[in-house]
């Protein structure tokens, strides 16, 4: 499970520079279009994320682990954390917030603020306090409103497929 933090982590560790971060971005913004969170958040990818994600999980265990029986026991359990973190649930756990990845901790990197831009890790929430970007507030509530500003994503399948060609297209242009 841990994966998702070394893989997806804080720091730009999934994208090494600001120009890779660019055009990945619009890929994973489909990820964060939903105005309501659930568990069913962590099925929405465009297919070239989930490629480039599974990709790196993948050289991550094979860079880490020998054993092929750690490819079939850790990519299932990050998925069901995945789903549990994205729930619409408003679970904390209490001081382990700083240590492990909650509902709550992950739902403010959803959140339709500047806080989206914290709270990378899906597992191990101290690496965002490393890297300076964990967030969560003291009265534990959560975020006002999730999702991004493009409503015609939210439902739309092919607007969904799209879009990040089209913003990759105009970020070329300019």
């Amino acid at each position: 499970m841990p994966v998702g933090d070394i893989s997806g982590g804080p720091g730009g560790l999934l994208a090494a520079s600001a120009d890779a971060l660019a055009v990945s971005w619009p890929f994973h913004a489909i990820h964060h279009s939903p105005k309501e969170l659930d568990w069913l958040s962590t099925e929405r990818f465009h297919p070239v994320n989930t490629y480039i994600s599974y990709l790196l999980s993948l050289t991550v265990l094979i860079l880490f682990f020998e054993d092929p029986f750690i490819f079939a026991l850790c990519m299932p359990l990050r998925k069901a954390y995945g789903m549990f973190i994205h729930a619409n649930v408003n679970i904390s756990y209490g001081p382990f917030d700083f240590v492990l990845a909650s509902p709550l901790f992950h739902h403010w990197h959803h959140a339709a603020s500047e806080m989206a831009d914290k709270n990378y890790c899906t597992f191990f929430s101290f690496l965002d306090w490393m890297f300076g970007t964990y967030y969560l507030p003291k009265d534990k509530k959560e975020p006002a409103s999730v999702g991004l500003a493009q409503d015609d994503l939210a439902n739309r399948f092919w607007p969904q497929m799209v879009y990040p060609f089209i913003k990759l297209a105009r970020m070329k242009t300019r």
